[in-house]
């Protein structure tokens, strides 16, 4: 399965499989986007969320709160080091 969309490389992936009823896939990575794909149709991305200025470096699914939950890491920070933000999506289909 090839899932082309990201301007860079993918960091993070998790499945959705939201009680179910259909199975999503979200990518994330250096370009501060998350994508959700359906894996019946992967031409083309569900959608796409902003992660502002935040490389995605991990993504987790709670399937019982529908909540994705995004890892990134920012390294556009003015001082030495990174902030590390943990960002919770509740998403519905």
């Amino acid at each position: 399965m090839v899932l082309d969309g990201h301007s860079s490389g993918v960091e993070a992936c998790t499945i959705a499989p939201f009680g179910g009823k259909i199975p999503i896939i979200f990518t994330g990575g250096a370009d501060e986007i998350v994508r959700a794909w359906d894996i019946r149709h992967t031409k083309a991305a569900l959608y796409e969320l902003s992660a502002g200025t935040l490389e995605v470096r991990n993504l987790g699914w709670h399937d019982a709160s529908q909540t994705l939950l995004v890892v990134g890491l920012n390294l556009n920070q003015s001082w030495d080091g990174c902030v590390i933000v943990i960002v919770v999506v509740h998403a519905t289909l």
